[in-house]
């Protein structure tokens, strides 16, 4: 919602966790609190719109914030509530809007002042106990900037292949793109092996019993073009690291059982 007026800065958050409890008045009720022991006052009612969606067929609405508060204590848990307030202190003014629903909590607060902005946030978050999942990543990935695209190194034998098909399998139902080598296997890569390990993002070098030298070759030249490479190894397999030294991650898996390692694949690779 863009709001008319002589507020300059816009920051909106969302949040995805809180209370399945929360007490929309009570929350409501410290925000307005909080800015009135900061000196400001609720600006009038034809710049506040207020809504309150109890169900599918009624919907209340306000140009009050403490009508609109009172509306909460009546109807606790709407299905909806939406609205935009300006408060004002001397020269100074804030707007506050939000859009809540059952998942998710939008907050926005408008001013010319960032500490302000940056202030009035922290009192919101702690008024309606929101906050989000924290998702930790190897260490590094975020500054990868990766798009989910993967070349998938293997041995071409039949348990190369099975190996193969579990993976790709498993990373294209969650959103990666997947291609392979074709079936070459040479000591020097391929023109057109290396032109796919080129388009995309991240190799993922999937390491069963037998050679892995040209998938040691593949991920070499991967790491060459600074792309982000990942071993994936059954464990009591060798692999040569050579110029790959220790940059990169290496996940082990029981033999014949590579799903036990999906959970730390999806840990090293972008969401």
């Amino acid at each position: 919602m863009v709001l008319s007026g002589s507020v300059d800065m816009r920051d909106e958050r969302i949040y995805k966790i809180f209370p399945s409890n929360l007490s929309l008045r009570e929350a409501f009720q410290a925000s307005g609190e909080s800015l009135r022991k900061l000196g400001y006052s609720a600006k009038p009612h034809a710049t506040a719109d207020y809504k309150v969606e109890v169900d599918n067929y009624r919907r209340l609405s306000s140009d009050d914030w403490d009508e609109f508060v009172a509306i909460l204590g009546r109807f606790p848990a709407p299905d909806i509530v939406q609205g935009y307030g300006g408060w004002v202190r001397e020269k100074d003014e804030v707007r506050v809007s939000f859009f809540l629903t059952r998942t998710s909590i939008s907050l926005a607060v408008d001013s010319r002042d960032l500490a302000m902005v940056e202030f009035l946030h922290s009192r919101l978050q702690e008024y309606f106990h929101a906050s989000n999942v924290v998702t930790e990543k190897s260490q590094g990935l975020a500054d990868w900037n990766l798009k989910k695209t993967i070349f998938l190194a293997h041995r071409f034998d039949e348990q190369g292949k099975m190996a193969f098909t579990t993976v790709e399998r498993f990373l294209s139902r969650c959103g990666f793109s997947v291609v392979d080598g074709q079936g070459y296997e040479a000591g020097r890569i391929p023109a057109k092996v290396a032109e796919r390990i080129e388009n995309q993002d991240i190799l993922l070098a999937v390491v069963t019993p037998g050679d892995s030298t040209w998938i040691t070759s593949e991920a070499a030249y991967a790491h060459g073009l600074k792309k982000y490479v990942v071993f994936l190894a059954e464990e009591g397999t060798a692999v040569k690291k050579g110029i790959l030294g220790s940059d990169y991650e290496h996940l082990l898996f029981p033999p014949g059982n590579i799903e036990k390692a999906f959970s730390d694949l999806l840990y090293a690779l972008p969401s």
